[in-house]
């Protein structure tokens, strides 16, 4: 995984857990204590960055202290493969049949409810679209969705004339 943040630096993900950013041209190794794959990194409503580990953690790093990590557990150990957050700070983590809402609690990660629907398909990529509470949504095999988020309710559809993404398969 990779991310550039508002910053410009360029923080790397890799599949043995370690977690490095760019500084001068230099990879700085950031200390976190992982050994699951990462599956994603996001910027987060507090301006840290939040490196989304297949399982067991996530970890937020001050993007100007990169030593300063905050490890939040979670309550339950599903493979994680996406994330975003929502605008009232939610953070939405997709597994390999669901999408996640998160909340955060002290130093934990508790689960408020289930997005359903994916017919047990990966759910490869979260989005934010420039409305603050719809999002795209990408699946392994399963093709494209449109996700929203209210008060009122999630509404998760499919994209009207569209049936030719219903089968595709989305990486990122």
């Amino acid at each position: 995984a990779s991310y550039k943040d508002k910053n410009g630096t360029i923080w790397y993900g890799c599949s043995d857990g370690s977690v490095f950013y760019v500084n001068e041209n230099k990879l700085i190794n950031v200390p976190v204590s992982n050994t699951n794959s990462i599956s994603e990194i996001i910027n987060g409503p507090d301006d840290l960055i939040y490196i989304i580990p297949q399982g067991r953690a996530i970890f937020a790093i001050n993007p100007v202290n990169p030593s300063a990590i905050i490890k939040y557990s979670l309550t339950i150990n599903p493979v994680l493969l996406s994330a975003s957050f929502t605008n009232k700070g939610n953070l939405l983590l997709g597994t390999q049949e669901n999408i996640l809402i998160c909340k955060f609690k002290n130093d934990s990660i508790s689960v408020e409810g289930t997005i359903e629907g994916f017919d047990n398909s990966n759910v490869t990529s979260i989005h934010q679209t420039v409305e603050s509470n719809r999002f795209v949504v990408g699946t392994a095999d399963y093709g494209l969705f449109q996700l929203i988020i209210s008060e009122e309710g999630n509404l998760l559809s499919r994209f009207r004339d569209h049936s030719d993404w219903e089968s595709l398969s989305v990486q990122s």
